[in-house]
């Protein structure tokens, strides 16, 4: 349940078989900060219903990176992937078209399971200070970071990038980091990563 905790930094649950180990990490070069976020399955092979959590996630990286352009605003953003996240939600069985036309408030079922937000900027910091009112502008570096948490199941799920704003979209600057979830069980498989 710790990866609940958006921030948790004990670290001392025990990685048991059969469950998801979600890592949040980064580097500093420079005195720049990154940001990255993975998910992997403890025992080496996603579960049939991890793989679909997983592959979703991942769908919502790619569109939500691909997204993040000049002139868009975060807020903009973050609410298109939350409609996004509605579909996937259904299509996961975790609520019904009918619940979804009924919610109090938009939004207010998809941020059930997805309670932060798509983007931060990162610089200095691996959150730095950002106007969420001024538009992505070319050389802007920011996180793409969607998710997944569905407490009652006990899974979480993260997939998080650093993002460049370009002139004609986004340049993923860790788009060579193993991200799908079959490049990420060959790896596990290995011996030297094997758990």
């Amino acid at each position: 349940m710790n990866a609940l905790i958006l921030h948790y930094n004990e670290n001392r649950g025990e990685c048991a078989a059969g469950a998801l180990l979600l890592m949040d990490f980064g580097a500093e070069v420079n005195c720049y900060a990154a940001d990255c976020s993975r998910t992997v399955p403890v025992s080496g092979r996603f579960t049939g219903r991890q793989r679909a959590l997983f592959d979703a996630v991942r769908r919502i990286f790619t569109k939500a990176r691909d997204m993040m352009k000049p002139g868009v605003l975060l807020d903009e953003l973050h609410q298109r992937v939350g409609d996004l996240w509605q579909e996937e939600h259904i299509r996961l069985g975790l609520y019904t078209r009918d619940e979804a036309g009924r919610q109090d408030s938009p939004g207010s079922l998809w941020k059930k399971y997805y309670m932060h937000r798509t983007s931060h900027s990162i610089g200095l910091d691996v959150h730095d200070p950002f106007d969420r009112n001024i538009p992505l502008q070319p050389g802007m570096v920011l996180s793409c970071e969607p998710a997944i948490y569905i407490p009652e199941e006990d899974l979480r799920i993260r997939l998080e990038n650093v993002i460049l704003i370009t002139e004609t979209g986004a340049e993923d600057l860790m788009e060579e980091m193993p991200m799908d979830a079959g490049e990420i069980e060959q790896l596990m498989q290995t011996k030297f990563l094997n758990v």
